[in-house]
């Protein structure tokens, strides 16, 4: 189940108006409204943890783990992150559309590739040329 699923069903077992939760969480109704939608995700970890502090679960619960790498991907670098987070996703999920791997081994798959990938761009920034003064 999706992210914008999986919101909306715990919102609705609650029984809060997306209105009480984007005021509990501190973000704008319309915000909320997107996240149920599926147009975005939150931009970082502290409305996440937010949500799930409010809405009693864990962020695993909350997202797969394809949503959880754009979200780590958009906050750590910005709407490019997110972007080259899907690009990846969706190039992986291509390598193994014939159903080679169970769900476990296709989550450790990508959990594997979000690391290689944060360490990547950790490494880019650190061997970067420093600006002078």
């Amino acid at each position: 189940m999706a992210f914008k699923d999986k919101l909306r069903e715990l919102r609705d077992s609650q029984s809060i108006t997306q209105s009480e939760l984007a005021a509990r969480v501190g973000v704008t109704t319309r915000t909320l409204q997107n996240y149920e939608m599926g147009r975005s995700y939150p931009k970082n970890q502290a409305v996440v943890t937010k949500l799930c502090f409010v809405l009693g679960c864990k962020p695993s619960e909350l997202f797969s783990v394809e949503e959880e790498f754009v979200v780590e991907a958009a906050e750590a670098h910005g709407g490019r992150g997110a972007a080259r987070a899907k690009s990846i996703i969706a190039q992986t999920s291509a390598l193994f559309a014939g159903g080679d791997l169970d769900a476990e081994d296709r989550e450790a798959f990508l959990r594997a590739i979000m690391q290689i990938y944060f360490e990547a761009n950790r490494r880019a920034k650190s061997d970067a040329p420093q600006k002078s003064e």
